[in-house]
């Protein structure tokens, strides 16, 4: 995030920039956690009995903090449910996803579906819970 000091530079660059009546403002983005799953409704991972289901849930866990890393957000993007499911089918031994959760930490906790961001907000990782189990 910017410090005010940078916001009150790249203000003062622009409006020397800017045409004639126009006012130039610059805020930092606002931080948008997204939830992936609930304590009530996590995220259903099952793995071939040959992988540790420990291992699978740290990898999984790792990727979808991976898609918020800085270099992967822009600002007003659209966070896709399909980057998610990618994501995790990419982890070896996977076999299966249930993703019953992907909302705005600020929204109502329910279903899944891809976000909109606003013009002005990134997305981060918010609340990331995730349940695997072995299948036979």
């Amino acid at each position: 995030m910017p410090t005010q000091a940078t916001l009150d530079t790249v203000t003062a660059y622009l409006s020397g920039l800017d045409l004639a009546g126009a006012v130039v403002t610059c805020t930092a983005a606002s931080l948008i956690p997204i939830n992936v799953g609930s304590s009530g409704s996590p995220v259903l991972i099952g793995c071939s009995s040959r992988y540790s289901p420990t291992s699978i849930q740290i990898q999984a866990t790792q990727a979808i903090q991976n898609l918020f890393a800085p270099s992967n957000v822009q600002l007003g993007g659209r966070v896709t449910l399909s980057s998610v499911y990618s994501a995790l089918y990419a982890i070896p031994g996977v076999q299966y996803i249930n993703i019953p959760l992907f909302v705005r930490s600020d929204a109502t906790q329910s279903g899944a579906a891809d976000i909109l961001m606003r013009s002005n907000e990134l997305p981060t990782a918010g609340n990331i819970i995730i349940t695997v189990t072995a299948t036979t």
